[in-house]
């Protein structure tokens, strides 16, 4: 098993981003893994860090042969509040015997902006290799002399300074509001998000790493909200974009293939798509094979040029620094897409369940449906909700039990039952609630047989008979037939208690067998690791490791020969 394609990254200041400056390559950290980005070709390429933790910085050698932590020269510049020091290092007398090089540090002479926070600071290369460049918090740009002395200063165009960047033609400073800013020459240009209608009041993610690659006039961007950008400079007064791809911001909750809503987009690629969402409020469409974000909807998100279609669920929010004060309280945590691909539904961390129409990306419907985190969504194959060619024998003469540690992944559903088509959602209030999608999702059915959270909910059709599935934090499995009297019902036939909680479900309809995953901790995954378990042994076949936080949701490519897991490191 070998990691294919990496969707996300967990960089967060400049130390965590570094360009080839001989083949282009950027790399930048994605939990526990190195990503290898070619922005050329659109390649990834990978290096694993076995123990497993999360990485924070790297940095390619000059002569891009190696990849370090960091990188040793003859000396290295610190800097933070009042500081900017620059290291030597010394030849020792006598030789420590814990191999130690000592280190003899000199300040800067820092001038007027001797009272000022320093951000960042880099060295400059060729021609300007005896300048030392910092950018400060209060917006400006500082060269200091071979002497340590301060030269020159320029102000930026904006409030803050984060990063920079330095190569022999430029010097590419990155700062709030998503700008960046080249003082060469008294040059300034911005790289930033931007629409037709942007006002002064606008706030955007801002630049957090910059890395700059001189062979192909390319500098590429990382952003607060994890947004990778990658700005081709060959003409300075037209600087375009070369490549571009929307992470998620925060964790995410739950991953679901996207067959048909591919098919109806006209995707080249459909059996290679699929949806995630996430605690940054936004559900994102993927193309497997692209690598590339397709169609993202967005309950709260400032307009991006590049994004064909946006959802926006409160017209009150108007920007990206607005949407992530509010992302921890209006999370998305659970989502899934009708089998015809027309219909979106997802549920938030405040009980609602909103249904959108995926041809437009606009909201059809939004149900108060819970009176805290809606957990479960999914929906069921169209008109198949009974006759399924795969369960050919009545009901589950099997039952089979994971012991896997999982955190809890939660599903919404639709499916076909008589000419009814239904909508199910459960969540932490322990109820299921059963509504009509034929008829404006009235609701037909509350369920509160569980005694807790419910973490997953499951539909089986057998021999003619329609079954619900439900386990949670109770330890309990609740079986559950479809019955019309006159009205359509759901009833209890019969129930399962485990030893432990429960956190996960997934059904094998070739052989009427159910799987849960527990809390007894047989198998753990609280380090981070994904295991591959034969189901009829439970032997453990194969361990894989990349995230840096407990994975929460994983998927099966339609012909098995991909695994995709997305974790709460986002």
């Amino acid at each position: 098993v070998v990691l294919d394609t990496v969707f996300g990254l967990t960089a967060g200041t400049n130390a965590s981003l570094s360009c080839n400056a001989v083949t282009g390559v950027v790399a930048y950290p994605a939990g526990c893994v190195t990503v290898l980005f070619n922005p050329l070709t659109g390649a990834q390429d990978f290096i694993h860090n076995t123990l497993r933790k999360t990485i924070s910085c790297l940095s390619f050698s000059k002569d891009g042969k190696y990849l370090v932590i960091g990188e040793s020269t003859s000396f290295f510049v610190t800097c933070g509040v009042r500081h900017l020091k620059f290291w030597y290092f010394e030849e020792a007398l006598n030789k420590p015997k814990d191999n130690s090089i000592p280190l003899s540090g000199r300040s800067a002479l820092l001038g007027e902006e001797r009272n000022s926070a320093f951000c960042d600071v880099v060295c400059g290369i060729g021609k300007t290799a005896d300048y030392t460049y910092s950018v400060t918090s209060n917006g400006k740009l500082c060269a200091f002399g071979a002497s340590r002395s301060l030269e020159k200063s320029f102000e930026l165009r904006a409030s803050r300074a984060l990063c920079l960047a330095v190569s022999e033609q430029f010097i590419c400073c990155g700062c709030t509001n998503g700008i960046v800013s080249s003082p060469n020459n008294m040059l300034n240009f911005e790289l930033c998000f931007s629409c037709e209608d942007e006002k002064e009041s606008d706030l955007y993610p801002d630049a957090i790493a910059l890395s700059m690659d001189p062979k192909h006039n390319k500098v590429t961007c990382l952003y607060n909200d994890r947004s990778l950008y990658v700005w081709e400079m060959l003409d300075i007064d037209k600087i375009v974009k070369s490549f571009s791809s929307l992470y998620h911001s925060s964790g995410i909750w739950g991953i679901k293939a996207a067959v048909k809503l591919a098919e109806l987009n006209g995707s080249t690629s459909p059996y290679g798509t699929f949806l995630t969402c996430s605690s940054d409020d936004t559900v994102r469409f993927w193309d497997m094979d692209r690598g590339t974000l397709l169609w993202p909807v967005y309950n709260r998100l400032s307009v991006i040029d590049d994004i064909p279609r946006l959802v926006y669920s409160s017209l009150t929010v108007k920007n990206v620094r607005q949407a992530s004060k509010e992302d921890q309280r209006r999370g998305i945590k659970t989502v899934a897409i009708s089998a015809d691909g027309k219909l979106l539904a997802v549920g938030d961390k405040i009980g609602n369940v909103r249904i959108y129409d995926t041809v437009h990306m606009k909201e059809r419907y939004k149900i108060s449906a819970h009176e805290s985190e809606v957990l479960c969504v999914e929906f069921s194959p169209l008109k198949s909700g009974i006759h399924n060619p795969q369960c050919r024998e009545p009901g589950f003469s099997k039952f089979y039990k994971s012991k896997l540690n999982l955190p809890g992944v939660f599903f919404f559903f639709f499916f076909f039952f008589s000419g009814y088509n239904l909508l199910v959602s459960a969540g932490r209030d322990r109820l299921i609630h059963v509504y009509n999608a034929s008829e404006d999702f009235t609701l037909l059915q509350t369920l509160d047989d569980h005694s807790a959270s419910i973490a997953s909910i499951k539909f089986h059709g057998s021999n003619g008979e329609f079954q619900l599935l439900s386990c949670g934090a109770d330890r309990t499995i609740y079986f559950r037939v479809a019955r019309k009297e006159p009205q359509l019902m759901f009833v209890r036939t019969t129930n399962v208690v485990n030893k432990t909680g429960l956190r996960d479900m997934a059904i094998d309809c070739s052989r009427n067998l159910a799987a849960v995953a527990c809390q007894d901790r047989t198998i753990s995954c609280s380090d981070k690791t994904l295991s591959f378990l034969d189901l009829d042994s439970g032997e453990c076949v194969a361990t894989l490791s990349g995230h840096s936080e407990q994975s929460t949701d994983m998927l099966f490519s339609s012909d098995c020969s991909r695994l995709i897991t997305v974790s709460a490191d986002g």
